[in-house]
Formats: C-alpha cells, sequence, structure tokens
C-alpha cells in the first residue's frame, strides 16, 4: 500500500471536489446507482425495466413519471420515480411516483386504505349526489 503525503491527500480531496461540481449529472448517475444496490439491491436496469413495464406512468395515479436519467441531481419532485417497497420484509413492490409511495406510506394497510375509499366515496355522494 502506498503512503500518501497529506499534500496528495490534499490535492486529491480538491479534485474530487472540483469533479462533482463540473459533473453534477454524473455524480447523480453515481448516487442512484450506489443507492438502488445498498437498499433494494437492484441495478439501474432493473428499475428502468420495473418504470417501464407501463410505459413510463405510475401504476397508481397514471400520470407520466419523471425518471432518473432525465434530473441532474436528486429531488423529490411529486412525479420522480421511485422504487416502492414493502418495510416489513424489505420487499421490492415496483416503481410509482413519489406522491403515490408517499400516500402508501401513509395509508399502508388494506384496511386504511379501505376507509379512505369509504371516506372519500361518502363525501362525494353528498357532495355531488353521486351513486
Amino acid at each position: 500500500m502506498r503512503i500518501q503525503t497529506q499534500e496528495q491527500k490534499d490535492k486529491l480531496n480538491e479534485y474530487k471536489r472540483n469533479w462533482s461540481k463540473d459533473k453534477p449529472e454524473l455524480r447523480f448517475m453515481r448516487y442512484f446507482r450506489h443507492r438502488l444496490k445498498s437498499r433494494y439491491g437492484m441495478t439501474p436496469e432493473q428499475f428502468y425495466e420495473l418504470a417501464n413495464a407501463f410505459h413510463g406512468k405510475c401504476f397508481i395515479c397514471q400520470r407520466e413519471m419523471i425518471l432518473p436519467d432525465k434530473v441532474k441531481r436528486p429531488v423529490r419532485h411529486g412525479r420522480c420515480a421511485v422504487v416502492d417497497h414493502d418495510h416489513a420484509i424489505n420487499q421490492v413492490r415496483g416503481v410509482i411516483c413519489n406522491n403515490c409511495n408517499r400516500a402508501l406510506g401513509f395509508l399502508n394497510t388494506s384496511s386504511t386504505l379501505h376507509r379512505a375509499m369509504v371516506y372519500l366515496d361518502t363525501f362525494n355522494k353528498v357532495a355531488y349526489g353521486a351513486s
């Protein structure tokens, strides 16, 4: 193993900082690959395969998702495609938009989701006379 002087370490750190500033899209894609692999055991190819299973649209809301290759930095825009997974068993379910993923986080059980649907249906019947 080569021993580096403090000057060499400082030069290397400066080079890394400048590289990150000059190439934000490459930095983001490196971060994206690392996060997929470390959190979900996925490759970017597997992510895109899941994201394109419904032609780039979120399965739940059917809106067009913003895929990571269209951005240069991590964003939490509601339409950004994110990995949805079951926290209890750490199993990937698919790729959906950030808005729907957050909603599933709050309505995390089928009984809670069902109550929310009943609530909305009841309101719609009263407000709009819908059947």
